[in-house]
């Protein structure tokens, strides 16, 4: 450069001004790319999170369906009676002398409905 050697160029007045702004500017777009980089970022790390709380409440509802499930197979492999009626009558099951009765009904407006 013309007669400016670099720490002069560092001390000139227009640069030291500038200083401060621009590092608060790198300092800001450091900190905005760590919290919205969609690879790595705190808002995938929050959503990350959030998943896998969603998934251990997942597995523990499933971990006592199945416990329920297995109390149900050891019942029925007692073959209690009342446990294979109530399972039979889930499937839609009846017994020889039983009858189904089947009521067809229409439902009525509200405006109709007292």
């Amino acid at each position: 450069m013309i007669g400016i050697s670099e720490n002069n160029l560092l001390k000139h007045p227009f640069i030291r001004k500038l200083r401060m702004p621009f590092l608060a500017l790198l300092l800001l777009s450091l900190i905005l790319s760590m919290i919205f980089d969609k690879s790595s970022g705190l808002l995938h790390f929050w959503e990350l999170r959030r998943e896998r709380d969603r998934l251990v409440a997942e597995i523990e509802s499933l971990k006592n369906e199945k416990s329920q499930l297995e109390i149900q197979i050891e019942l029925l492999k007692q073959r209690d009676p009342k446990i294979i009626e109530h399972e039979a009558r889930l499937l839609g099951m009846i017994r020889d002398d039983e009858e189904v009765l089947r009521l067809n009904y229409v439902t009525l407006p509200d405006s109709v409905v007292r």
